[in-house]
This record gives C-alpha cells, structure tokens and sequence, in this order.
C-alpha cells in the first residue's frame, strides 16, 4: 500500500511540474476578508484559483498590501499556508496599479489577479509536505526504513552554502537488501518522494543566516541587511485599552536582493509605551430613533516621534444631536406599494466646532410626497388603429417642482380606441372645393380628458364651392359698373353653409361712350377775349386759368402782336387876336384855309381815328408851334402847343370765344344709357 501511495505521489508532482513550468505565471487570488486600503499597509490573505480543485481547498496565500500618498498600490503574496503551516515563497505573487481614490475596499470574495510568482514553486512545496507527512507515517509502520543525509548531492558542501534533503526509499526497490544508495534527484524517473527541509534562519545580533530552498537543495545564506516589522499577523501589537498601554510585537528579517524577506527573529515585544485617543477621521454611530450618535475615537501610539494608529475607530460613550441635510443626496425614495416617494437626507452632528456627515443617505419622513401619473413626458404608440397610452409615476417635490419616479410605461394592454373629431376645412381655391379635416384622440383612462394624437388631418371627403351673385353697383362718376358674387359650400356632413368669400367685388366693367363722341352745343358768344398760353401749351382766358380753350376743332389762335397810331391829325391854329374874339385860342379844323393870312394851320394829333380792339392804348406827348394873330393883319405871332397822341397795342392773342355744352352717352355695363353733363367748354369762333 505504501508502495502504491508513493508512486502515486510522484506521478502526481511530475504531472502538476508539468502543466505549469512557466517562470513567470498569472495567478487569480479570491480574498478572504474586507480589505480596508485606506489604512495605507495591512495583511493580506486569499485562496488560489486553481483547476486542481483538490489542491485548491487546502492551500491560503498570505502576504500584505502598501498603499503610499500618491494611491500607487501594491499587492504582494509572499507566504503559501498549507495544512496550518506557513511557508515562504521565493517568487511573490505581486500586483501593482494606481487607485482612483484612496477610501477604498477591497471587498471579500474579490478576484485579485497577481503574477511573478511560480506556480511550479508552490506545488513543490505541497507535494514536498505530503511526501515528509507520508514518511512520518512510514517511519512508524515499518522499521526496515531509515533517514539518510546525502553529503554530495547538488555539489554543495554542508558546511558551506549546501544543505542536503532526506530522502524515503521505495520499498519495491529492485534492491532488496535496504541499501541506502543516493538517488540521483535529476533522474525523473525516480519514484522516491523527497522531502526537503532547511534548517531555522537565525540572528546573532549582526548577522543574520538563512536558507533558501531550491527544488530539493537548501542554499545557506547571510544578510547584514536587517529589516524590522511591526504588527505582523503572526507578531501583533498587544493592546490594553483599560490602561491605555500597547505592547509592540515586532519580527526580525533578512534582506535578500534574489528570494526576497527571510524571517531570522521571531516575535518578541517590547516594553509597553502610552496609547493616546482622538477623534480623527473616525464616524460617529447615529441613532436615528434617538436622534443622538455616538462619538468614536481612534486609539494611537507614538513610536520614534511617528504616530500608528491601532485597530479601528472605538465607541467612547460621548452623544451628540443629529440633525439632517436633503440637500447632500441626489435623490428620493420611492415606495411604490404605498404611492409615495420620500425625501432622503444625511444626518450630521457637530463636534468640537466641526461638522460631520455619518451614514449614508436615509428616509427623512417629513418630507413625504404623494405619487400620481403623468403623461406630459410620455409618447403614445399606435397599433393597429388602436393607441397603446403610456404614462409614469410623478411627484411634486419640496419646491413643487415636479419630478418622475419611473420610465414611462403601458398602462392599458389592450390599447384605447381612437377617436375622430371634425376640425375645419382645407379650402383649395384652385380646385374650387374644400377639404374636410379632422383630429384624432383618446380618452385618458378614468378621466374625461381628450388626449389628442393628432390635428388638422385632411381627408378626402370634398365639398364642391357654389358661386353667386349678390349685387351690381353702377357708379357714373368713375363711369363703371360693379358686379359682387359670393361664393360657398354646403356641408351635409355637419348640416350647414360655410361661407367661403362672403359678398364682394368680381368684375369691373367700364361704361362704353355711345357713338364715341361727345355732344356739344353753342350756348354763347363771349365776343373777343384776350388768351394767354398756360403751362400744358395749351390756351385759357387771361386771367381765368380754368377756362381753357378746347382746340379738338382744330382752330387756333392767330398771334398778332403790332402796335397802330390810332390818333386824329386835324389842322390847328391859335387865335391870339383881340379882334376875333369868338376864335380865341386854339382852334381845331379839318381845313387848312384861316380867317388870317398870317396864321398857317398846322396838323397835329388830336383825338383817335377808332378804338383801340384787342389791345392796349399807349399815350405820347410832342409839342408843336402855332402861329398866332396878334390883332394886326400884317403882324402875326406864334405859339407853343404840346399834343397827345394815341397808340394801340395790339394784344398777341385776340379772338372771339363761344361758349358751349358738353354731354356724353355713356351705355353701364346691364345695357341702360347714361347721358353726363361734362360741364362748359370754350371754343374759337371764325
């Protein structure tokens, strides 16, 4: 049976050597308990997932975590533990990386994938602490075998660097006779089970000495490099919080640059030194019922002028009030079974001058808000001419603002029937009809309330449009004739006239003149008028601007515009005689003969010929001498005589005008004839 047991065991090494002979392997590690990395350094532990499922459940990783200020973390497995004994890895399993934040958890049951390690490294351990429990057990059952140190295996010397393991022989050996030859540890096919085991580091106060196990050969080392760790998992502290005293327990180890930390001093404590106690960053414990929490303290030590902190946060007895803040949580509470959606708060207490908030965010019950639904959000669906409705859980919040507690939702399976509702018309003037439109709804569930889906759908149901006649309007001052229609439609669907163009103008159409002229009649003549051009080249009256004078006949006015000396020349004499009394003066004749032989008649302008017609008189003096009798028929005198002559200027236009009438026959626009009086009109007559 040992026999059996035996093969069997090294057919099971060389199987897992073989299925894991990377130097360098991934392993993912589930860690046993809540890691609190804002501690900054603490223990570490968890199991290896392995598919050796066996292997698996008999195994523990153990080592520690740093976390330093800048969050760069690290994760390193240093220790196997396997069947209550622990021991060292030459290769750790390691993790590295950098934290978001640093009040973090690591949560149990977390995988942690690390890798440096050797998965080689730790099932030769297992299988090398199998192998000494079998021999252990070998050793009692049978006599015939025995311990041997091999003093040349691995070319080691035993007194120097090498240490040589024991081996258990195979009692179906070839060699009967319990030789105890060496066993080549290099030869694989060797069904001996090795069982190495070092001897225990140790420190003489300078130098530490320790072994590192490579496969079946203990190397013996030495360290100057010494390294102190305090508040190990198998060295802690010793606390005694009734007297506020700690007792450090602190583990001695040796540097070494290839397998890493050897143990070379264990746990030894020092004298005991004060614990001090503050609140720090530690959470007071709230009692909502109460209103009251309960303040917490953190228990330290100085060691070396450096502050540890010790376990977690400790209840000190001490109460303060709890108040609450709604405004330090996002969000409410919603109690769907009793429709009500609840405010959340956080509470917070003051201590010492400082506010904290504990906990995390919970029901405050003064601010309770009742649910409702709510479409004003929620798009409807159509199916198969039916809606499906959907609306959500609404509330109102503190500042009657409202807000939403759910998605929106279907809230009838069946869907609602739609509903069509006559909206107006789409009138198509170019088409002369007008389109029926309507909407569509439904009624929102349990209410009355039209919840429309859509307006202003236009139909193919047409109304034809009917026009007619409402009126004519003859207006013989602008000489037209108006004729208005209305136009409409008649709606059988809703039972009435809609009125498309009420009552208003159609068409326009001007009077036509009968025979196409005018009738003109002479009321008068004006005699001659003077004319004068007016600023349209055209001619009026003088100094009657609205009575032009029509030249449709074709007469013109004739320009003139001479003058003519319309004076009389008798003959003048002056009688100065005081014997002819009755011809005294100046006398006027129309014959040159004179009563006196020494007067001689002289002509002179006197008086006018004619009148001056159609222009301007214009008078000019000239003086003249006159002989004149002095009483003595052989004496004669003279005299000075000034006269006035006359001058017509004639006007540049001068003709006779006639006064006439103008009417015109206009036919309206239904046949009748109207005669319009155009007013006067002044001609030339010739």
């Amino acid at each position: 049976m040992k026999t059996k047991l035996l093969i069997f065991i090294s057919f099971f090494v060389i199987s897992l050597y073989a299925a894991n002979s990377n130097e360098n392997d991934l392993l993912n590690v589930r860690i046993d308990e809540n890691v609190i990395l804002k501690n900054g350094y603490g223990a570490l532990s968890g199991k290896p997932i392995l598919k050796e499922k066996n292997v698996e459940e008999k195994i523990n990783l153990r080592g520690e975590f740093n976390v330093d200020e800048k969050n760069n973390a690290s994760f390193e497995f240093n220790k196997l533990e396997y069947n209550g004994k622990i021991y060292n890895l030459n290769n750790a399993f390691i993790k590295k990386g950098r934290l978001k934040q640093k009040n973090i958890t690591l949560k149990k049951d977390s995988n942690l994938t690390v890798e440096g390690g050797n998965l080689d490294e730790i099932l030769s351990i297992i299988n090398a602490a199998d192998e000494k429990d079998l021999k252990d057990k070998t050793v009692k059952d049978s006599t015939d075998n025995s311990y041997s140190q091999n003093t040349t295996s691995g070319g080691y010397d035993n007194s120097s660097q090498g240490f040589t393991p024991s081996y258990l022989d195979d009692n179906n050996s070839d060699n009967n006779d319990n030789s105890r030859d060496t066993i080549d540890t290099n030869t694989k096919d060797n069904n001996s089970a090795v069982v190495v085991t070092c001897p225990e580091a140790s420190y003489d106060g300078k130098i530490a000495t320790y072994y590192i196990q490579l496969g079946t050969v203990c190397t013996k080392r030495t360290s100057l490099s010494i390294k102190t760790v305090y508040n190990s998992d198998s060295c802690q502290n010793k606390v005694d919080y009734a007297n506020n005293k700690i007792s450090l327990g602190y583990e001695l180890f040796a540097s070494d640059p290839e397998g890493g930390d050897f143990l070379v001093q264990r746990c030894k404590y020092k004298e005991p030194i004060p614990l001090i106690s503050k609140v720090d960053n530690c959470d007071a414990i709230p009692n909502y019922q109460t209103g009251k929490a309960e303040i917490q303290k953190q228990y330290s030590y100085i060691y070396e002028k450096e502050e540890h902190k010790v376990g977690e946060c400790t209840p000190s007895g001490e109460l303060v009030n709890l108040d609450y803040d709604i405004n330090k949580c996002d969000a409410e509470r919603h109690d769907f079974e009793n429709n009500v959606s609840i405010e959340q708060g956080k509470y917070f207490y003051w201590y010492e001058n400082e506010k904290t908030y504990v906990g995390e965010c919970v029901d405050i019950p003064k601010y309770t808000y009742k649910q409702y639904l709510d479409d004003t959000t929620c798009d409807y669906e159509e199916n198969d001419g039916r809606v499906l409705y959907l609306q959500r859980v609404a509330y109102d919040d503190l500042n009657g603002i409202k807000r939403f507690a759910t998605q929106c939702e279907v809230t009838n399976s069946g869907g609602l029937e739609i509903i069509d509702e006559f909206s107006g018309y789409e009138y198509q003037d170019s088409s002369k009809q007008a389109l029926r439109k309507i909407n569509q709804y439904f009624i929102i569930p349990g209410t009355t309330t039209k919840k429309y889906i859509k307006k202003d759908i236009v139909t193919d149901k047409a109304y034809p449009y009917i026009e007619e006649s409402c009126g004519v309007e003859h207006d013989d001052q602008k000489l037209q004739s108006t004729y208005k229609t209305t136009v409409y439609f008649n709606d059988n669907d809703e039972n009435k006239k809609i009125v498309v163009q009420p009552c208003q103008v159609k068409q326009v159409i001007p009077y036509t003149l009968v025979n196409g002229s005018s009738i003109i009649t002479l009321n008068k003549s004006l005699g001659f008028k003077r004319l004068e051009q007016n600023d349209k080249g055209g001619f009026n009256i003088y100094g009657e601007s609205a009575k032009t004078i029509d030249l449709t006949t074709g007469i013109f006015p004739v320009k003139k515009g001479s003058k003519e000396d319309i004076s009389a020349y008798p003959y003048a004499f002056y009688n100065y005689s005081p014997f002819d009394k009755s011809h005294q003066g100046l006398n006027i004749t129309s014959s040159p003969s004179s009563l006196y032989a020494c007067i001689k008649a002289v002509r002179v302008p006197y008086g006018k010929t004619k009148e001056c017609i159609g222009g301007v008189e214009t008078i000019s003096h000239k003086s003249y001498t006159i002989s004149a009798a002095m009483g003595d028929i052989n004496k004669c005198s003279s005299k000075d005589y000034t006269s006035t002559a006359t001058t017509c200027n004639y006007y540049d236009y001068w003709e006779e005008i006639g006064e006439y009438s103008s009417k015109r026959d206009y036919l309206r626009g239904d046949g009748s004839v109207f005669r319009r009086d155009n007013g006067l009109i002044y001609r030339i007559i010739r």
